[in-house]
């Protein structure tokens, strides 16, 4: 077992360096107009997060001895850098953020956004929501027990 572990090593490490290396390429080709500053942070620290896991993945391999059992599978680590990139990929995938509008000063805008008071009242009168009013029962109302 160890010694097929040793020997799928540098498969691992491959993986790794492709996944970095895709989630790159996707990085370089966005634009603030593409991709929003939190989601660029978001996904470098997933990156930081991905590359110390295999540090740390390589500094436990060099700390134990060659005759123990690893802590991490290949696996195990393939599927972490899977689940890495699938992550990076639902933020890339996200539609870009929508352009500001401006917003127009006060003075240009319509006479009917203006204050209540200064319309006549009929108009006042018609601004105000109706009250609740309970409906009238129905002549021929219909029961459950009706209906079977």
């Amino acid at each position: 077992m160890r010694y097929r572990y040793y020997e799928c090593l540098p498969d691992t490490k491959r993986a790794y360096e492709k996944c970095a290396a895709r989630i790159e390429e996707r990085m370089s080709g966005m634009t603030d107009l593409t991709i929003t500053p939190e989601n660029r942070e978001i996904v470098i620290a997933k990156c930081k997060v991905a590359h110390d896991f295999w540090t740390n993945m390589q500094e436990g391999l060099a700390a134990q001895a060659k005759h123990e059992d690893p802590k991490i599978t290949h696996d195990a680590a393939n599927q972490h850098f899977t689940l890495l990139e699938s992550e990076c990929n639902a933020i890339f995938n996200k539609p870009p953020p929508k352009p500001k509008a401006e917003e127009k000063p006060e003075e240009e805008k319509p006479a009917e956004d203006k204050p209540a008071e200064d319309k006549p009242a009929e108009e006042n009168a018609e601004a105000k929501p109706a009250e609740d009013v309970e409906m009238a029962a129905p002549e021929n109302a219909v029961s459950a027990d009706d209906l079977s």
